[in-house]
């Protein structure tokens, strides 16, 4: 049918191409139409290498940026792709429901790092040997509310979380913040195939981020497999009274 409509364009002398990226393509550049403060504050939970850090600051040229990134190999990549950027601040700690430290499982891909072991049926999903664990560390970990009142951090205008199946703990250690709905934009990623043990239902998210006041505004870059929803990225933002 695409073709078609092409040909038949053509024809009456029009030529078809396709549009940039609109903001219901994008999650950042969704939130880049809802922010408006002059020097957002933005956090990249699981920061990886930097990729999100990087894309953040070509939307967001003024923002302070946090970057939290526990894995050591990971953390030094990340440190090395920001380092001429001031208004980024890096942290080697890990954001969950609670201080202290926690075993990480370490995989092929560093990419599938997770406080969470591996479920068995994830090479189903996503092929062999991604998230076979070589590895088990200790990292620190903190709470995003304890960490926001030790920096004075009143507020965040851009949340964004990817820590392979424990974003559900990243919210139960903000209860405070979410509970003030003083967090503009929420961008999650939700896996929803078996990846991880104990990995929450998506209802469990819908249920803790509505019990803040958040609603859903968007759903980016699903990924399905064997015709099945199994990723996408979500987004909330605070529910209008």
């Amino acid at each position: 049918m695409k073709r078609f409509l092409q040909k038949l364009f053509n024809i009456a002398g029009y030529q078809c191409r396709r549009l940039a990226p609109g903001p219901n393509e994008d999650p950042f550049v969704f939130a880049q139409h809802l922010l408006k403060a002059a020097q957002p504050v933005l956090f990249d939970v699981g920061a990886h290498h930097g990729q999100t850090a990087t894309r953040l600051r070509e939307l967001f040229p003024s923002a302070i940026i946090h970057c939290f990134e526990p894995f050591p190999e990971s953390y030094s990549v990340l440190e090395r792709a920001t380092a001429g950027d001031l208004r980024i601040q890096r942290h080697r700690l890990g954001l969950s429901d609670r201080l202290g430290t926690a075993k990480m499982n370490c995989n092929t891909s560093t990419a599938t790092n997770s406080l969470l072991a591996t479920d068995r049926r994830a090479s189903a999903t996503w092929g062999e040997g991604l998230y076979d664990t070589a590895d088990r560390i200790d990292v620190r970990t903190t709470t995003l509310d304890a960490f926001c009142v030790a920096e004075s951090i009143d507020s965040i205008d851009l949340l964004k979380i990817d820590t392979q199946g424990t974003e559900y703990a990243v919210f139960e250690g903000a209860a405070d913040i979410l509970s003030r709905r003083a967090v503009g934009v929420i961008v999650f990623e939700m896996i929803t195939a078996k990846t991880y043990e104990r990995q929450r239902l998506p209802s469990d998210y819908f249920k803790l981020l509505e019990s803040h006041g958040y609603a859903l505004s968007g759903v980016f870059s699903p990924i399905y497999r064997a015709g099945l929803l199994a990723q996408c990225d979500m987004a909330f933002t605070p529910r209008e009274c």
